[in-house]
């Protein structure tokens, strides 16, 4: 399908809808430091960024799922294929886990909720990178500037993704507070929902569920807490993992099964340190007493030693001759 558009013209707007959503972000959290600056008064930068986050996730969309013939041929639909019709067929599945289109159901979905500036974090993160991209791959490709910054591009990509997606997990606790305090929501189940959909697909998003897990299983798993609790925190983790389709490795405790139900493992583990302090001061004991008898047997035989040779010297001893007086004659 040919684009209504020229390359260049969506590809300028593109860049302008990034550019829009970066200073969006940076004067909003400039008011915020200091609200009472009338040049930053005269306009919403909030929802001046999440506009350029909507056209931006818009032309994405657009191009990739109606402009780009490629994607319909290389697409694993075998029903677009199959179906003969002189119309463009879109593939709707494939859309819907598309991350831009989750990005742009999130940039939508805030202009209607509460504003807050850590739901704004997510989409400066990525205009950041994609701009980033842009000057390294299309722009200025061949700049010494741009060769030198280029290993650190790729070097915080890998964070910068996981910061945002640990960000996505702090807005749902804030869209919960949000919810209560509005009394409606709505808009707490469906970013769950698209969330849910995101975590499906998103290696930083499953990795940030790991954490926030690893975290709960210190925390729960400690002796102030009963053991039911724990007990139960573990039916809820172990339904977590099969929902979200993360990694047993990452948050499996064995112990749990293991050990009794009316014993908690440290106490185990003290119970153990006890026999075998027992079991040391008992043979500390028995050593104790098989020397002192030792001894007794010992100084017995020195006693009856010295007694049988007091007994041979008195054997051997001569007793002295009476003296008997010389007659007179």
């Amino acid at each position: 399908m040919k684009s209504v558009l020229p390359e260049d013209c969506l590809q300028s707007v593109w860049f302008l809808s990034h550019l829009i959503t970066i200073t969006g972000f940076v004067l909003h959290c400039f008011w915020l430091l200091n609200p009472e600056n009338e040049k930053l008064q005269s306009l919403s930068w909030y929802n001046i960024s999440l506009y350029g986050s909507i056209i931006t996730y818009s032309i994405v969309i657009y191009k990739r799922y109606i402009v780009d013939p490629e994607f319909m041929i290389l697409s694993p639909t075998s029903s677009i294929t199959q179906y003969d019709s002189p119309y463009p067929i879109i593939p709707l599945t494939e859309i819907l886990r598309s991350e831009n289109t989750h990005l742009l159901v999130y940039a939508c979905l805030w202009l209607s909720a509460p504003s807050n500036v850590l739901k704004l974090v997510p989409f400066a993160i990525y205009s950041f990178m994609n701009t980033t991209s842009f000057f390294i791959t299309d722009a200025f490709p061949t700049h010494p500037l741009i060769i030198a910054i280029t290993p650190l591009a790729a070097y915080i990509e890998t964070p910068l993704l996981i910061v945002s997606a640990h960000v996505d997990l702090l807005v749902i606790v804030l869209l919960f507070r949000q919810s209560c305090e509005s009394r409606s929501f709505y808009a707490w189940i469906f970013y769950l929902f698209v969330w849910g959909l995101r975590v499906e697909y998103s290696d930083a998003s499953r990795l940030a569920v790991s954490n926030i897990l690893k975290v709960l299983d210190v925390v729960i798993m400690n002796t102030i807490f009963p053991s039911s609790l724990g007990r139960c925190w573990a039916s809820v983790r172990n339904t977590l993992i099969t929902i979200l389709s993360l990694p047993h490795q990452v948050v499996e405790y064995p112990q749990i099964n293991k050990q009794p139900e009316n014993k908690s493992p440290r106490k185990k583990n003290k119970d153990k340190a006890t026999e075998v302090n027992s079991e040391e001061s008992i043979s500390a004991a028995q050593s104790k007493e098989s020397k002192s008898k030792e001894s007794t047997a010992s100084k017995q035989r020195d006693a009856t030693k010295m007694k049988d040779t007091l007994v041979k010297k008195q054997k051997n001893k001569i007793s002295p001759k009476k003296k008997v007086p010389r007659q007179k004659l």
